[in-house]
């Protein structure tokens, strides 16, 4: 007979529920999990405890049925991940373990992390031994309809500097003879915003005498050198501002800075700080052969330059249009393929140069029958001049798939024999980019094959003009899983954007991303290309394995040698004709 209408359970029995759709589904050892182990399942929990729920484990024996719950604050971290600067924050949410079952019968989770609380249903997966365990989250995270988080409150306890044990519930707050404790019932103005607040204070009249005796241990001030610690006052002459801060800028385009990494790698210091190279090696620095006045009393500072100017031989190659280029110089701190950087192109000419489309659909618009047009002045910053009185863009057209096109002109380079901070993992993508409808585009990075499947792997940052935000992802095989975002931001479709993509290896399994989106406007024609004079709308930096990083089941690998390029997909029901409008495309080495 025919089920027409099957009851809940046994529906979930058959598919992918409770886990998230872009949930992979796969074990660390034994495929994919069963559809019919878990049939249903509801839980909460503290958004302090982190973002995304996934299951860690499951046994099934004969008698016993048991399951832990884990949460990670992205769906891209490892719980075996220890190396510095690599996302790993996951912790222990709940447990279950039940003796001798009964199928579709709701079983209460036991918590593992104050405030979390929900129950589970199994189905007839149960009567077949199982055992299955889940590194990262994006294997097995929940839908947000069967695990979602709560805020928590936004005092969570209160406990005394240096004390270890913490007041919760409702706690009193009591004053002194002459501190006073108040909650003023018109509120307190804080940064401009009048918010709910409880005031501790001196309270009034009290004369110095009060002052002395609530100073502290530290004497009179800090200043006064009493104290165990003593605090940096100053750099040199450089006092810090108002905010306690002392802002440390780099000039120069042979100038490069990068996370100091200790040379040891068993080493036990916690290094920190940035290290910063010139780029002129000692050639650069020579003038003469040594010598003595010589028999008409000629001086040793009378002289014709003997050395030849590397740098500049470089700096000369690097401006020209010739497509040779030196292999060896002072400013190369490693082996390059690409030679031919910086690159950029304005698309003026109809062609997309060294683009090869990988997925969906793309072409070129005419702006100039268009009102919308991007100015010359912003378009003449890229690295190709482009044609006067054009105005080209590159068009990504699929509506229903997502549409990457690739620059094959340079990669980022393996770390082959070289130290961790490899300065050939440097780069910057940037393009200039105008959404006309609800979509999301931007840059490329890393585009590379999988050596387990053939698949694409790459990450993305873009522009979400459907929520407001810049997003950060990665896509894997067929389908993406995000890296992070910044959350709602002055976004919106209509408007010219410049977005600013900066890589660097940390070592060698991790990368930093720093992405920055601009509006075009008089003040970013005017400031740039000196960034740091220039005020992005929103910036996100992420310091993540998943850059190089690909995998499958217990297999892992990493790779560099992937591409940068473009790319655009639109809201389902709601992008126009044309996803994105692309005006250029540049790809260099200043790297911050």
């Amino acid at each position: 007979m025919v089920i027409r209408n099957n009851d809940w359970y046994n529906l979930n029995s058959t598919r992918h529920y409770p886990l998230a759709d872009n949930a992979t589904g796969d074990t660390d050892t034994t495929g994919s999990l069963p559809s019919n182990i878990i049939v249903d399942c509801q839980m909460r929990f503290p958004l302090l405890a982190g973002k995304f729920a996934y299951i860690g484990s499951i046994n099934v024996t004969e008698n016993l049925v048991s399951v832990t719950f884990l949460v990670a604050q992205t769906v891209t971290s490892e719980k075996d991940t220890a190396a510095p600067g690599v996302i790993s924050e996951f912790g222990p949410l709940a447990v279950v373990t039940v003796v001798n079952p009964t199928e579709y019968r709701p079983y209460p989770l036991e918590a593992l992390y104050p405030g979390v609380g929900g129950w589970i249903v199994f189905g007839s997966g149960i009567k077949e031994p199982y055992r299955a365990n889940f590194t990262r989250p994006e294997q097995s995270f929940l839908t947000p309809g069967a695990a979602r988080w709560y805020p928590g409150l936004p005092v969570p306890s209160v406990q005394k500097e240096g004390v270890a044990d913490t007041l919760t519930g409702l706690v009193r707050l009591k004053g002194s003879n002459s501190v006073s404790v108040t909650a003023p019932a018109a509120g307190r103005v804080i940064n401009g915003i009048t918010r709910r607040a409880i005031v501790i204070a001196v309270k009034d009249g009290l004369g110095l005498l009060a002052l002395r005796d609530l100073i502290g241990p530290c004497g009179q001030r800090p200043e006064s050198r009493t104290c165990d610690a003593l605090p940096i006052e100053y750099i040199n002459t450089v006092d810090p501002d108002c905010a306690g801060n002392i802002d440390i800028r780099f000039i120069g385009t042979l100038v490069s800075t990068y996370p100091y990494a200790s040379l040891s790698s068993a080493s036990s210091i916690d290094a920190a700080g940035l290290e910063v190279d010139f780029g002129l090696g000692i050639t650069d620095a020579c003038v003469t052969q040594e010598c003595l006045p010589d028999d008409t009393g000629k001086l040793c500072n009378d002289y014709q330059d003997l050395c030849e100017s590397i740098s500049s031989q470089v700096l000369t190659e690097s401006s020209s249009s010739s497509s040779s280029s030196s292999s060896e110089s002072s400013l190369s701190l490693s082996s390059s393929s690409c030679g031919s950087l910086p690159y950029g192109t304005s698309f003026d000419d109809l062609t997309a140069q060294n683009f090869a489309v990988k997925s969906g659909t793309w072409g070129f618009k005419d702006l100039d029958v268009h009102t919308i047009y991007e100015s010359e002045s912003a378009e003449s910053q890229g690295w190709d001049a482009p044609t006067p009185g054009a105005d080209i863009v590159y068009v990504p057209t699929d509506q229903s798939s997502r549409n990457a096109s690739i620059w094959d002109g340079c990669d980022y380079e393996a770390l082959t024999g070289l130290s961790y901070v490899d300065i050939a993992r440097e780069r910057r993508a940037w393009t200039d980019v105008y959404i006309p409808s609800d979509a999301t585009a931007g840059l490329v990075f890393n585009y590379r094959n999988s050596p387990y499947t053939g698949n694409p792997h790459y990450l993305f940052a873009g522009i979400d003009t459907f929520r407001s935000q810049l997003l950060v992802g990665k896509f894997s095989g067929s389908g993406w899983t995000e890296v992070t975002s910044s959350g709602a931001a002055a976004l919106h479709h209509n408007t010219w954007y410049r977005i600013v993509g900066h890589s660097y290896g940390v070592n060698e399994q991790s990368t930093t991303l720093k992405i920055r989106v601009y509006e075009i406007n008089h003040d970013l024609i005017h400031n740039w290309p000196n960034e740091a004079l220039c005020t992005p709308i929103v910036s996100l930096a992420v310091t993540t394995n998943v850059f190089g990083k690909i995998t499958l089941g217990s297999q892992s690998t990493y790779n560099y040698n992937g591409k940068a390029g473009l790319f655009g997909w639109a809201e389902s029901g709601k992008a126009s004709s044309d996803v994105a409008w692309f005006s250029q495309f540049n790809f260099d080495k200043q790297v911050e």
